[in-house]
């Protein structure tokens, strides 16, 4: 267990460069960009919930494994807990994202949001490795 939660933040984070790199690409009106715009419908649940899940194995490691440590207490947790609320959000703007013109507007925004927070996450994880 106490390698699960590093192994899924790193693998939530690969896949949200990816998507992000897809949103991006997928602003063009070419076919590169139809080909990134269904990579991205494709496999962004698929980061969101492993971004979730990682923050779901983090707090469960620190409750569990780690006496040294207290949940909420570092700034990994807490950029952690950002990429889940990111994920949930970016999620919920993409289900309206055809009918509304703010969820149009605000969901790149909270990818990016996502994308930073991972980061921030994984590079502030560093130091707590098992």
């Amino acid at each position: 267990m106490a390698w699960l939660h590093p192994a899924v933040g790193i693998a939530a984070t690969i896949l949200v460069v990816w998507m992000a790199l897809s949103g991006l690409d997928g602003r063009r009106q070419t076919r590169q960009g139809l080909a990134a715009r269904r990579r991205h419908r494709r496999y962004t649940p698929v980061a969101a919930s492993l971004a979730v899940l990682a923050a779901i194995l983090g707090t469960a490691s620190v409750v569990w494994l780690r006496e040294d440590m207290e949940p909420a207490r570092t700034w990994h947790f807490r950029t952690g807990w950002l990429c889940a609320a990111f994920a949930g959000a970016a999620w919920l703007s993409s289900r309206g994202i055809h009918r509304s013109p703010t969820a149009r507007a605000l969901h790149p925004w909270l990818g990016i949001g996502l994308l930073a927070a991972a980061v921030a996450s994984a590079l502030l994880g560093i130091e707590h490795l098992p």
